[in-house]
């Protein structure tokens, strides 16, 4: 028999050698570096798996054991360096100092290469496009920060102070229509930039039809080139508007006044625009006041083109006293026209200063003009649901032209007549029509904005310059 003590003695053994047999703990491997927006040093002697880079610059001394990428910066690969991988340089250039060493491809699309003589990666070196390593920085820390002004970029400046020249020659050659801008924006802020919104909304669509039509193809540069220029006469307005609060000034002071609200107007907006997000959203909201500042004037223009119509009747200038009296006429056999009666429908002039329309009698109209153009619709058989909306805003325009209402504004006794007691045209018709889009797109508030306003106007309304009242029977 085996003894105790032998028996132990082998149990001690046998543990004592699987102890000895276990591996050893691993070596951690070298880490992965990921830097945004910042730059990144490998010190000599350490040593990474992989190295990328977005939006800063690389100094390698040491080791990159697998790739390394950097986008929207610059390389600089030591003597001391190497990159056993991959070298991938995206809106950049690479400066490689004599020692350092590339084991695959090296690849730089739009900056420059700066390598020593007799210097040849292990793979294959690519150049890609032309330099454009000052707009890698403005697009990684600018745009994609959202940010216009990157602060530390100083070609940005030299944009910013070229568009303050123009805003300065702007201002100084067309005075008048910056004035109308500036007006605009202090009478309706809100229908201004409603306005504006419109503008940015239907400027892709109309150039879209227009290009497609052979006609309207070469009027598109045109109307792009109009909306440029109208966004630089809205944002001298808006500039002015903002340094005129600023200062307390007023219209009426001179062109150095006038000027001086200008610069203080342009660095109070660049302020937010160096800002991330923030400035993004600044420029986007300045960009729509100022074409509804613009789009504002030139409607006002042009109502002022279209004089109010005379009234037929008037009062009859007195005859000179060296004329003879005029023989009394024979009495009329045929029977004078009975006198208006109250219950009669008050002349179109009068009827802008008739009761609004509610919300109620406004959406119990529209119901049923939609129900009518429906019926149309499913008889004309059209499949696509766009159909129905065109369809839809036509017979609103059509009917709006014909008799400032619609069939459901005849059950309802609404009329539709502009602010300024005048018949609607076909061409507000067609503002308020289009403008009633956005008032749909916007989660019907457009619409719902009737309860909020004193006026009873919803935002087509504001932006077309027309009121729905209610009109006595007949």
């Amino acid at each position: 028999m085996i003894r105790f003590s032998t028996l132990v003695a082998g149990v001690f053994l046998t543990a004592g050698g699987a102890l000895a047999q276990e591996p050893d703990p691993p070596v951690d491997s070298p880490p992965e570096v990921f830097e945004f927006g910042s730059d990144y040093t490998l010190p000599a002697g350490r040593s990474v798996e992989d190295l990328v880079i977005v939006g800063g610059s690389a100094a390698i001394r040491g080791q990159v054991d697998g790739d390394a990428v950097v986008i929207g910066g610059s390389v600089e690969l030591a003597g001391t360096g190497s990159v056993r991988g991959d070298l991938v340089i995206v809106g950049g250039g690479v400066a490689v100092a004599a020692g350092a060493t590339v084991g695959g491809d090296m690849v730089v699309v739009g900056g420059g290469a700066d390598t020593p003589p007799g210097f040849t990666p292990g793979g294959e070196l690519v150049r890609i496009g032309p330099p454009i390593e000052g707009l890698m920085p403005f697009l990684t820390r600018g745009l994609l920060m959202g940010r216009p002004i990157v602060p530390d970029l100083p070609w940005v400046w030299g944009i910013v102070a070229v568009l303050l020249a123009v805003f300065l020659g702007f201002n100084l050659v067309f005075e008048n229509p910056v004035r109308s801008c500036i007006e605009a924006l202090k009478r309706k802020p809100l229908t201004t930039f409603l306005i504006g919104l419109l503008v940015v909304v239907l400027a892709g669509p109309a150039s879209v039809l227009l290009a497609v039509s052979v006609v309207g193809l070469a009027v598109v540069p045109f109307l792009w080139a109009a909306l440029v220029v109208s966004a630089v006469m809205g944002g001298v307005a808006v500039s002015r508007w903002v340094g005129g609060a600023a200062l307390r000034s007023t219209d009426t002071d001179g062109r150095g006044r006038q000027a001086l609200a200008l610069l203080v107007g342009f660095a109070l907006i660049c302020l937010p625009l160096m800002v991330p997000v923030l400035g993004a959203v600044s420029l986007a909201s300045l960009g729509v006041l100022a074409l509804g500042a613009s789009a504002v004037t030139v409607v006002a223009g042009f109502r002022k083109e279209q004089p109010a119509p005379v009234p037929a009747s008037g009062p009859v200038e007195a005859a000179p006293a060296t004329e003879a009296p005029a023989e009394a006429s024979p009495p009329s056999p045929l029977p004078q026209d009975p006198p208006p009666s109250a219950s009669q429908a008050p002349p179109l002039g009068d009827l802008a200063s008739s009761p609004r329309a509610t919300f109620l009698a406004r959406t119990g109209a529209f119901l049923l003009d939609v129900l009518l153009v429906g019926l149309i619709f499913g008889f004309m058989d059209l499949d696509e649901g766009r159909w129905f909306v065109a369809l839809l805003i036509a017979y609103h325009v059509a009917l709006w032209t014909w008799k400032g209402t619609t069939v459901g504004g005849v059950v309802a006794k609404l009329q539709v007549v502009r602010t300024d007691g005048l018949q609607l045209a076909f061409s507000d018709a067609v503002v308020r029509g289009l403008a009633s889009i956005l008032s749909a797109v916007a989660l019907g508030l457009g619409f719902f904005w009737i309860l909020k306003e004193p006026e009873r106007e919803s935002w087509h309304d504001k932006i077309a310059g027309t009121c729905v009242v209610s009109v006595p029977k007949g």
